[in-house]
């Protein structure tokens, strides 16, 4: 299979992923990984069907969820996410049943790109907190801990939200504020899972509901989050009280390798031309599902916000 170079957002060089026939992309995980945020643009997810601007899913392990409602529960790290106690009490409070990805079957039941409410939870917090260099994860492939299963980040309802690390370690000072909003909204928004800095919390686990992690990936530079499908359909509260953040500019910065300017809010749309790294563009409208109808150099079109640096 052919191999497509991942680079990082600062353009270094990353990793590799392997192009199949699918919807896949599977990161190669290397030392390099825990030194740049794995941002990349659509070659990396080119198939037969078209094309995805997400951020390749940084290991190719899935969380296996405990919800544990009466066993022995893992205690906390106590190094790693350790929310105060005031979100903890919160957090304990909200309740979302967590819903599987649903069976493999070769691939017929992945959702083709992160849901629209997934999305508008990306970008909210990529616009309201500081130090999230991009997001993304879908993923198209099995569920490593159960093939017979679809993988979560293949049903478009997971994404990473990617934290640099901080002198080699999670940088809980962002990261942190990010999982505490989640966990505390958890029930407005639909959120059902999260795992960051070697500890994970579910919202239908009985209290209380944040445990450590024991996947082989730490997740200290990235957050993984899980809605549940009401949430990734858009249909929960938090959605008809929160409107997307407007461009805090009226430029913005391409911090994919290259990406995509379409005619167009979505991959279905035309290719007008692609956008080297580091391109400047005038933003005209936006955000709508996740995009921005921007104009460089004489064409107008549309891209994706999560290579945006606004």
């Amino acid at each position: 299979m052919e191999l497509v170079e991942i680079v990082g957002a600062r353009g270094w060089r990353v990793g590799c992923c392997r192009r199949g026939t699918m919807k896949r992309c599977t990161t190669f995980v290397t030392f390099s990984l825990l030194l740049s945020a794995c941002v990349v643009g659509e070659e990396a997810e080119l198939d037969a069907e078209g094309d995805e601007e997400e951020l390749g899913v940084l290991h190719d392990d899935d969380p296996v969820y405990d919800e544990d409602p009466s066993g022995v529960r893992a205690a906390p790290v106590a190094s790693g996410w350790s929310p105060p106690a005031d979100v903890r009490a919160a957090g304990d409070r909200q309740y979302v049943a967590y819903t599987g990805a649903g069976a493999w079957a070769g691939g017929a039941n992945c959702g083709g790109g992160l849901r629209a409410g997934t999305r508008e939870v990306g970008d909210f917090v990529k616009a309201t907190f500081t130090g999230v260099s991009g997001y993304g994860g879908y993923s198209c492939r099995p569920n490593t801990a159960n093939t017979a299963q679809l993988s979560v980040h293949g049903s478009g309802r997971a994404m990473d939200i990617m934290i640099p690390l901080k002198n080699g370690d999670a940088d809980n000072a962002r990261g942190d504020q990010i999982a505490n909003y989640l966990v505390q909204n958890a029930e407005a928004i639909g959120v059902q899972f999260i795992i960051w800095d070697r500890n994970d919390w579910g919202a239908s686990r009985a209290a209380p509901k944040l445990r450590a992690y024991g996947g082989p990936h730490p997740h200290t530079d990235h957050l993984h989050v899980e809605l549940s499908p009401a949430g990734a359909a858009k249909m929960t509260a938090w959605f008809a009280q929160n409107t997307p953040p407007p461009p805090s500019s009226s430029t913005a910065t391409v911090t994919a390798s290259t990406l995509n300017l379409r005619t167009g809010p979505s991959t279905a749309y035309a290719v007008i031309r692609t956008l080297p790294n580091g391109a400047v563009v005038d933003v005209l409208e936006g955000p709508s599902n996740g995009w921005y109808r921007v104009t460089y150099f004489g064409n107008t079109g549309w891209v994706s916000g999560a290579y945006l640096d606004l």
